[in-house]
Order: C-alpha cells, then sequence, then structure tokens
C-alpha cells in the first residue's frame, strides 16, 4: 500500500461532537462484496496519488452497509480502511463528527497486530495521536468526563516526545495544544498560558507574525486566555496583541476564520471594559467573515448574532432586538431545525426579557419551556454557557415565586461554574426556602466586582435581613444602597459596569416596596437610622429613590462621556477625580461614635463637592455642561422652600409589571408635598385601568371618525377625579395652582378636563357651566420633581424679546416614492431615517399661518423658517441663544414609528438623501445638542406632551425632557391635533396675557377660561389639548 502523506492543521475553534451509533445487526459481514467495492477505490487513490472528497464518501458508503469491524479480512485492509475515513473525515467534513470513531478505530487495529512497528508507520502514528488527543481534550472540555481526559492525555504523551523534531512538528503541536484546552478547562489559566508560549515560539511568532497565519490563530487564543484570567494588565496586553494581529492583516494572511476570531475577542475585551460601541463595532465586523453557506458557517453566524443582540439590549434598544430575536427564532429554527443548540442564547435573552423588562407571563413561560426542553436534551454535553442558561432558569422561577425550582436551577449552574454574577440570586433563592445557614455562608464569601455585582449583593443583603427581620443590619443595608444609589447617580464613584436604567429600576421598586410594607415601629427606626448615619430625612430619600426610577438616564450619560473622552486637555483632570472617587470610596460609611460619624460626614461632604467641582470643570472644558443640570443633592424640605403658599405638588409614579416577592405588583404612588406638608400614598390599581378611562375619557374630547365632536365622558372625568386627587381634596382646597408630576398613561391626560362633580354621559350639558378642574387651578406640569427644584433656580432670559417660528415641512409629493424600508432586524444601518418614508406624512399648511400669526404679535423681532428652509442643516446652524420664545410646529413621531429610528423626534423638510447629520428627523438626543436659552418652546404638534416610546423620557415625552436639557424653561405642547383657530388663540391669547399675569399657567388659564366661557369653544376638544410644562 502507498504511505499516506499528512500535513496536520487544527483549528481552534469549539464544536459538538456527535458519537455515531450504528445498527451493527442490520450491516452486512460479506467480505467477498466488501473487498471487491474496496480494491477498486483504493486502486483509484493509487493511480491518482490523491484522496479525494468522492473517494471518502465511496468509503463511508461502504461503512454504512458492511460491518467492516468485524469482517474477517487482512490486517492491513482494514487498519487502512478506518484511516482513510478518520483522515476524510478530518479533510472533507465540516464538523468531523466521525473523526474520533474513525481515528479510534485504526488506532485500535493498528495497536493490536503491531503495525505502527512496521517501516514508514510514524507518521500515521503521531497524525492519528493529534487527532485523538485533541477530540478527546474537547470532550473533556465540554463533558469534564474524567475517562476523555485519561484517553487524551495518553495521546498527548505520546507526541509531547516529538519535542525536538522538525519533521513531526505539527504532531508536537497537537499535543500543545489538547494540553492547553485541559488546562482551560481545569481553569489552571497559568499552564494554559505556558502551553500557549510554547507554541508561539514553536512557530516563532514573534520574528514573523505578518506572514504566518497559524501565528494570527495562535496569537489570538493567546489574547483569550490572558482575558480568562480577568485580571487588568492582562486584559490590556490582550488588546495589544489582538490591535498587532488587526494591524498585520494582509491578502497572504487572509483567512476568514482567523479574522472573525480576532474581531470575536476584541468585542469580549471591550465588553469586559463595558465598551458597548466598540464592543458593538467589532462583533458586527466579524459577519462578514463568516460563510454561510455550508452548516458550521449558519451556526456561526447565528452565534455572532447572539453577542450582536446582548450588546445591542445592553446599550438599551429593547424594542429593537425583541423583533430581531423573535425573527432569529424562527430563522434557527429553520436553518438548523427546531432543536438546535443555537436556539439557547436566543431563548435566554428573550426570557429576560419577557420577564423582566417587558414582562408578559405568557411569553415568558412559552420561552422557559422551550428553553428546558433544549437544555435537557444537551444535558450531557455540558454547553459552553449552561451555567448561565440555568441561571436563567432559576431567575424565572425565583421572579414567580416557584422558589424550590429557582434554587435547583440556581444550584445547578453554580455547580457548572461558580460565577460571581450568578451568586445573588443562590442567596435569595436559599433565603426563600429558608435555608438560612447556607444563605449567611455564600453571602459573608461573596466579593462583588462589578457595578452589577454590588447593586445585586446589596439587593441578596437586602432581602436576607428583610425575610430573617433583622431590622439592625437591614437599616444599615437600607442606608448603604441609598448612599451607592444616590452617589453613582451623580458620578461621585467609580464606574465598574454600565448598567441599563431598568436594571435600577427593579432593584428600588423592589425595596420600595417591601419597605412600605413595613410596621411603623420598624419605619421609624430605619428613620432614625438614616437621620443619625447620613444626616438625610428618610422621606427625601424616598422621593430621591421614585425620581431616579422616573429618570430613564440615571445621569450616567455625562459620566460616560467624561470617561470615554481622549481629549488631552483634560487628562489631568480625569486622573484627579478618579483620585477623589478613590477617597470618597474609602471613607467609612458606618461609625459607632457620634464624634468619628460627624468626622466622617464632614469627609464625605468635603470629597463630595471637590468631586462636583472638578467634574463641573471638566464638562465645561468638553462642552457638554448643558447634559448635567438635575443632578444636585435635593432633599425634601430643599423642594418644599420652592412651593409657594398657594401652590401643591403632587408627584405619580407607576410601578407595575415588576416582579417582587414571587409576584406581579400594579401600584400607583403618589407623593404629596406642600410648603408644609408632605404625604406618601400608595394604590393598587394597573395601569392599564387608568390607561382605559383615559382612552376613553380623551376619545370623547376628540372628532370622531365622522369629523364630530360627541359628547364628552363626564363619568370617566370624574372616576379618574375619585382616583388620583379626591384623597387630597383637604390639602388643595385653600390652593390655587397646583404642579403635576405624571407618569405612565397619566402622561396623556390634560387634568384641565377632570371633574369633582359627578354629571352622567347621557345629560344634555352645557359646557359652559362645567366646573373643570382648570377653572378652578392653573395646573402646570413638569417631568420630575427634581425637574422643577432645578427649573426654579434658573433665571430667566430678559435679553430680548426675540420670537423663532419653524414649522410648515415641505415633503415634495411629485418624487417618486420606492419602498426601501429599512428592516427592524437590521441594526447595523440604525439611526438614519428614510425620507421617503417621511414624504407620505400629511402635509401642514395650516402651521405656517400659526406661526405668522404670533410673529405678528412680536413685529420685527422675530424669524421664520418654513418649508424649504424647515430642514435639519439650517436647525443645526441656527445661535438658539438669542430667541426667547420659539415654536415648532409640525408633525412629532414616537419612538420606532419611522423605521431605523428608535428615539421620538420632530418632523422637518427631508433630504433627497438621508445622512447622519440629515435625514429629516430632529431627535431628542440632537434637541439635547441644541444649546437654548429659551423662556418658552411652543411644540404645536399631534401629541407632544404624552408618552412616545422614549428611552430618554423622565416621566413627560423625551421630546420635552430633551427640550429641557438643551436649556429651555418651560413649554407648551399638545396632547392631539388642535383645531387651528384654536391653536391660533391658545398661542396668541397667552402671549398677549402673560404682560398681566403673574405666571404662564395663569396666561395660559385665563386664556382656557375665556375659551371655556364661550359656547363656541367650551367643548374640551378646543381648549384641552394645550398643556404647559414647566412655568414662568
Amino acid at each position: 500500500m502507498d504511505k499516506k502523506k499528512f500535513v496536520f492543521t487544527f483549528l481552534f475553534y469549539i464544536f459538538s461532537i456527535f458519537i455515531l451509533t450504528e445498527d451493527t445487526k442490520a450491516k452486512s459481514l460479506n467480505k467477498e462484496k466488501f473487498l471487491k467495492s474496496y480494491d477498486k477505490i483504493e486502486q483509484e487513490i493509487t493511480n491518482n496519488k490523491k484522496f479525494t472528497k468522492n473517494n471518502y464518501d465511496q468509503l463511508l458508503n461502504l461503512n454504512n452497509k458492511y460491518d467492516v469491524f468485524n469482517l474477517k479480512i487482512e490486517k492491513w485492509t482494514k487498519g487502512n480502511f478506518f484511516f482513510y475515513l478518520c483522515d476524510g473525515s478530518q479533510k472533507f467534513e465540516i464538523y468531523r463528527e466521525n473523526i474520533l470513531v474513525f481515528c479510534e478505530q485504526s488506532d485500535k487495529i493498528y495497536t493490536k497486530h503491531n503495525l505502527y512497528k512496521e517501516k514508514n508507520m510514524k507518521e500515521i502514528e503521531y497524525y492519528i495521536s493529534g487527532t485523538l488527543s485533541l477530540q478527546y481534550a474537547w470532550k473533556y472540555y465540554y463533558s469534564k468526563n474524567h475517562k476523555h481526559l485519561k484517553l487524551s492525555k495518553k495521546f498527548i504523551k505520546k507526541n509531547l516526545k516529538l519535542k525536538n523534531s522538525k519533521k513531526y512538528i505539527w504532531h508536537y503541536y497537537a499535543a500543545l495544544k489538547a494540553n492547553s484546552i485541559i488546562n482551560r478547562s481545569d481553569l489552571k489559566y497559568k499552564d494554559a498560558i505556558k502551553n500557549q508560549r510554547l507554541i508561539l515560539d514553536l512557530f516563532k511568532c514573534d520574528e514573523d507574525l505578518i506572514n504566518k497565519i497559524i501565528c494570527h490563530e495562535e496569537l489570538s487564543n493567546f489574547a483569550v486566555l490572558l482575558m480568562d484570567t480577568s485580571t487588568s494588565i492582562n486584559n490590556e496586553k490582550a488588546n495589544k496583541i489582538l490591535m498587532r494581529i488587526l494591524n498585520s492583516e494582509n491578502k497572504k494572511n487572509f483567512k476568514e476564520d482567523n479574522r472573525r476570531a480576532v474581531r470575536v475577542a476584541l468585542y469580549s475585551y471591550h465588553m469586559s471594559n463595558f465598551n458597548f460601541e466598540d464592543a458593538e463595532k467589532y462583533i458586527s465586523d466579524s459577519i462578514q467573515y463568516i460563510n454561510t453557506l455550508d452548516k458550521r458557517g449558519t451556526e456561526d453566524y447565528y452565534g455572532v448574532l447572539a453577542r450582536l443582540y446582548n450588546v445591542q439590549l445592553l446599550r438599551g434598544f429593547t424594542h429593537e432586538v425583541t423583533l430581531s430575536l423573535e425573527k432569529t427564532l424562527k430563522d434557527i429554527e429553520r436553518d438548523l431545525g427546531t432543536n438546535s443548540v443555537r436556539l439557547a442564547d436566543i431563548l435566554n435573552m428573550l426570557l429576560d426579557i419577557h420577564t423582566f423588562t417587558n414582562p408578559n407571563k405568557i411569553k415568558a413561560k412559552k420561552i422557559k419551556d422551550k428553553l428546558e426542553n433544549i437544555l435537557d436534551q444537551y444535558k450531557d454535553d455540558n454547553l459552553l454557557d449552561g451555567h448561565i442558561f440555568y441561571a436563567s432558569l432559576g431567575e424565572y422561577y425565583l421572579a414567580h415565586g416557584e422558589f424550590k425550582k429557582g434554587e435547583k436551577y440556581l444550584d445547578k449552574s453554580n455547580q457548572i461554574r461558580n460565577s460571581v454574577s450568578i451568586t445573588p440570586s443562590l442567596v435569595i433563592a436559599k433565603t426563600k426556602v429558608k435555608k438560612y445557614d447556607q444563605a449567611k455562608k455564600i453571602l459573608d464569601l461573596y466579593k462583588p466586582i462589578t457595578t452589577y455585582d454590588k447593586v445585586n449583593f446589596m439587593n441578596a443583603k437586602f432581602i436576607f435581613n428583610y425575610e430573617t427581620k433583622n431590622i439592625e443590619e437591614l437599616k444599615k443595608i437600607i442606608a448603604e444602597t441609598y448612599l451607592y444609589y444616590s452617589n453613582y447617580s451623580k458620578g461621585i464613584i467609580r464606574e465598574k459596569g454600565n448598567p441599563g436604567i431598568d436594571f435600577f429600576k427593579r432593584k428600588i421598586t423592589g425595596q420600595l416596596e417591601l419597605l412600605t410594607n413595613l410596621n411603623k415601629n420598624d419605619l421609624d427606626e430605619i428613620s432614625k437610622y438614616f437621620k443619625k448615619q447620613l444626616n438625610k430625612e428618610f422621606d427625601s430619600a424616598i422621593i430621591e429613590y421614585i425620581e431616579l426610577s422616573r429618570s430613564s438616564k440615571f445621569n450616567k450619560r455625562v459620566q460616560n462621556l467624561i470617561d470615554r473622552s481622549n481629549n488631552k486637555i483634560i487628562e489631568e483632570d480625569k486622573r484627579n477625580l478618579q483620585d477623589l472617587m478613590i477617597q470618597y470610596e474609602n471613607v467609612p460609611r458606618q461609625a459607632s461614635t457620634k464624634k468619628q460619624r460627624n468626622e466622617n460626614l464632614k469627609k464625605l461632604l468635603k470629597i463630595k463637592k471637590k468631586i462636583s467641582i472638578k467634574s463641573n470643570l471638566i464638562k465645561k472644558k468638553l462642552n457638554i455642561s448643558y447634559l448635567s443640570k438635575f443632578s444636585n443633592e435635593i432633599s425634601l424640605k430643599d423642594i418644599q422652600k420652592e412651593i409657594d403658599n398657594d401652590q401643591a405638588l403632587i408627584s405619580y409614579y407607576f410601578t407595575e409589571n415588576i416582579y417582587v416577592d414571587g409576584a406581579l405588583i400594579d401600584n400607583l404612588n403618589i407623593i404629596y408635598i406642600d410648603n408644609k406638608n408632605y404625604l406618601l400614598k400608595k394604590i393598587k390599581i394597573k395601569d392599564e385601568k387608568f390607561k382605559n378611562n383615559i382612552i376613553k375619557l380623551i376619545s370623547s374630547a376628540k372628532l370622531n371618525n365622522k369629523g364630530k365632536l360627541g359628547n364628552f365622558d363626564f363619568e370617566s372625568s370624574n372616576r379618574i377625579y375619585n382616583l388620583i386627587l379626591k384623597p387630597f381634596e383637604k390639602q388643595i382646597s385653600e390652593k390655587d395652582k397646583l404642579i403635576i408630576i405624571p407618569h405612565k398613561s397619566l402622561n396623556s391626560l390634560p387634568f384641565e378636563v377632570l371633574l369633582k362633580d359627578k354629571i352622567k354621559n347621557n345629560s344634555k350639558q352645557n359646557y359652559k357651566k362645567v366646573n373643570w378642574l382648570g377653572k378652578r387651578f392653573a395646573i402646570s406640569y413638569y417631568p420630575s420633581i427634581y425637574t422643577f427644584f432645578n427649573l426654579k433656580k434658573i433665571k430667566l432670559n430678559n435679553s430680548s424679546k426675540m420670537f423663532l417660528g419653524l414649522g410648515n415641512p415641505s415633503f415634495k409629493k411629485n418624487i417618486k416614492i420606492t419602498s426601501n424600508k429599512t428592516n427592524y432586524s437590521n441594526l447595523m444601518l440604525r439611526g438614519i431615517a428614510n425620507p421617503n418614508e417621511i414624504r407620505k406624512l400629511n402635509e401642514l399648511p395650516e402651521t405656517e399661518l400659526e406661526l405668522k400669526n404670533i410673529a405678528n404679535i412680536f413685529k420685527n423681532n422675530s424669524k421664520l423658517y418654513l418649508g424649504n428652509e424647515f430642514n435639519e442643516e439650517n436647525i443645526k446652524a441656527i445661535n438658539f441663544n438669542n430667541y426667547e420664545y420659539i415654536v415648532f410646529a409640525t408633525h412629532a413621531v414616537v419612538a420606532n414609528m419611522i423605521n431605523n429610528i428608535s428615539e421620538p423626534g420632530l418632523i422637518l423638510t427631508p433630504p433627497k438623501k438621508s445622512s447622519v447629520e440629515n435625514d429629516g428627523i430632529l431627535t431628542v438626543s440632537e434637541i439635547e445638542k441644541l444649546k437654548l436659552n429659551a423662556n418658552i418652546v411652543i411644540l404645536s404638534a399631534c401629541n407632544t406632551a404624552s408618552e412616545d416610546g422614549s428611552p430618554n423620557g423622565e416621566g413627560m415625552s423625551g421630546l420635552t425632557s430633551a427640550f429641557f436639557h438643551a436649556g429651555t424653561k418651560s413649554m407648551l405642547v399638545t396632547h392631539w391635533d388642535v383645531e387651528t383657530n384654536s391653536a391660533v388663540q391658545l398661542t396668541t391669547g397667552s402671549f398677549k396675557n402673560l404682560d398681566n399675569s403673574e405666571s404662564l399657567s395663569k396666561a395660559l388659564q385665563k386664556t382656557k377660561i375665556s375659551m371655556m366661557n364661550n359656547k363656541d369653544t367650551a367643548h374640551p376638544f378646543y381648549w384641552a389639548p394645550y398643556v404647559l410644562i414647566g412655568n414662568l
């Protein structure tokens, strides 16, 4: 027989290995027929002097037809037959599922008959040993089966003897690689790195990186091992190596797998540093190096997509990612089957979304069942991320109150891999099943690393002490948690991760819910401790907690801009800021004596002040100070000082669809504050119930489908009043002005239309005689309590009386519109609108008349941008500092209403071709950068006051919040399309009344009352849509 020559290459990729099972009874033992077919194939190989894919397929057919291992044939024939299959599986199979079986069988035959000792058989022996050492190493990596470990080491030992042989360099490499896999599996990273260094030395990778494909591959693997150690020094070393590989890429060293691997590794590096934007960039870039024409490539593609979706979830794009995950789930089932292991990652993310982010019990259960089914099928394979999947199932069951099942899955997750991120959930599970000793032991040993870990750790401590009724420890952890959240939100402590608002909201809401369930004595104890240790009223902490939950930014965006900036002018300031933060963190938070406590408080306040000064200096240098107006320390007494005698502030906050103690909670928390009183009331009611009543009420205030006014829904108006205002009737009876902080569905409600009086819907009512709430009170609205406080501190712009009017966008209907919508799943193009989609919107010629009428009030002190002039390039070039009064009269769009735009915005005249700078939409992110100095901005557009799906809103719509961050003091916004004459009357009337009114809310109230008392405009349709956010 001609001896085969080999060039052995090993690809360092993770893949599942399935042992080939055969029904040997059904196979033939007819050796004559077998030999006839086999001899013909072998003759072809000999004649052609090469082993082809066709030859391999022919041999596979023979193996499927005949029980070759048990055939009574010559030993060389039998050994060579299986060796051909071993070699062919390596060369021609994508997954190489049969390598282990065929190489094992050839090795058994060659060993049993001492054929390795024959001349020229060493090459084959080392080839088989190298292949089997690697196959068993991977089997051990997944299964932790020591039988596989023993077999791998047996073959490794044989090939390690080839250390100094140039002839057998690839077989020695296989032994080193197998050792590295085993060490990595056993978490022996030092040994794995040592083996990897030997591989790099073997191929002289330090001398010649550019032209050696193997060096690209193995340096990339070396970087991954360095990152596995989780040390910052090794992480940075890994990044340097990966960037070196990236910068040395050329045509000669091109290999798709290597190109992808280095980008996936860079993704991992940036994920570990919580640099999600760069992580997304590299994982997106890796997709182009996947060949999806074969099964392995398809699996790799979906694996990379899962990573992409994960980082986009962390960046806050839940809506788009949910749509993409649902689509990808179907695609995987179509391409890889309904039981593909690749489904696990997708199901895991959907389970988290439908359990916690956007709770949906039916969807969550369906996904949970699918994930359990997948894990059950692969339970013997020890999936790479199996611990994550089991942890997710554990947390699902904890959320739904099935604590024993939750504990079972979390225990299993912990057995697979003792992960820091899973431990707090395991503590909660042990606590809930009353295994307090176990929970305490785990808690005492836990060392949080990231911000996620720290918050989860504090939450686990809170629940443990709450359940065990240890008030002494509970009050300490409540104070510690509050201090951490408060300082974190202000950027006072160092960032060790970048959790989203939903993560914090769940923790804060859960703790608030449990705290309000404590008895009065326990709450008094906590309040005293707060005052004693933190010099803070507990009521102020409750307000701050609700304000933090209401704010979707958690005030971290500014700090992130500072952290990410490479501007050299702030390098020293950044270092000083970090040093101050470290000093702050090192000051003890607890003290046993009054003297110690006072000294600690003085230190904290002193360092805090220095941090604030340094932070403001950096923001000024970076020109981002406009983003950080709402992050000061504010107490209840501070707020009360800003409330006049005739004012009352009422804040509403829904805590719903959040799991607490195994159940979904649905509450409306109402805070009442005037200059003397503070009240907190909790009503058990779903936002959905309010929403239905509000929808009915608003529908009755607008034109019906026939374009006519119907009867107003007085009953819904009175019903809503009784729920949200009646509890405070006594307190507001002597007030003239209400300051409303709405939330969720209440954002859609103009409170002016509420009724204390009970009126039946079918009555023929004279609208002029109805005692609307708007007649009794001048009402203003604010995104948050803190916004109210901060806006009161801002001086009015009295430098000019300039008016700026912008509106009537031109959509040019004659332009041919092509179907060019961007699919939601195409997230790489996120953020740029399609101008053709914008052109489908209705023209707004009446807005030009409205703006010209207002401009007439200001005479020569006005500027208008209308039609084609109302475009994004012009808007961004305007010096808004010159204008005291600004009106936008155009369409407003909610988040995701326009494809590819995940935040709300205002529609402008679209360009012929979209770009990042000009796509025809002024989004909230762009509005925040306008740098206004206006006393009032009017948004005369549809539904600019209500919820809009914004990731940036703080209680009102994202649009209103954005304009406040940009620098306006107040806003006039609309709840629905306003009839043209009413719009003119409301806006011009309010401007005229402003000169002889004590405030803009009073000026607007006077205008509305005049319309209420006019039979032609008495119906709420005419006067109710405009509401005032802020005040003058």
